[in-house]
């Protein structure tokens, strides 16, 4: 773990951005169900920088988020043990970027300012048992990047 890091696990479906919806009169709103996903990152982003003695960052930093979906049960056997070995991925939904959205959201003001201060991003979407949602994020300065 790098000094600064702040990482967590969700343990529940990850959930994608949901789009803005409009009433009647026009005014705008966020879903309920993005809404109570952005609240609960943010609960387990506070609870995390507690235990790791963290501060809210506030330069560059690092976004890291591997979503797990639970796989099909419908799906034969040999599919199931090819995507626990990471043999098959998802191509259902959520959308990986309305994932990746919604985690920039939930964090927003509490592990960093505001997600522009997002400078790279490494989202992935894998089958497992048990749905989770795996998040890391790291101040720029900790880390070593290449550009090739």
């Amino acid at each position: 773990m790098v000094a600064g890091e702040i990482h967590f696990t969700l343990n529940s479906d990850p959930v994608g951005q949901g789009r803005v919806r409009f009433t009647k009169t026009g005014h705008a709103y966020t879903p309920t169900k993005t809404r109570n996903f952005h609240a609960i990152i943010k609960l387990a982003a506070q609870t995390a920088m507690r235990e790791q003695s963290c501060d809210i960052l506030d330069g560059p930093v690092v976004l890291s988020v591997a979503a797990y979906l639970i796989i099909p049960r419908s799906k034969s056997r040999k599919w199931q043990a090819q995507a626990r070995q990471g043999l098959v991925r998802p191509t259902v939904k959520p959308d990986l970027s309305n994932i990746l959205k919604a985690v920039e959201d939930g964090l927003n003001g509490t592990a960093f300012l505001d997600d522009k201060q997002i400078v790279e991003v490494r989202v992935r979407k894998f089958y497992a048992d048990s749905p989770r949602l795996e998040v890391v994020v790291t101040p720029c300065g900790s880390i070593k990047t290449t550009v090739s």
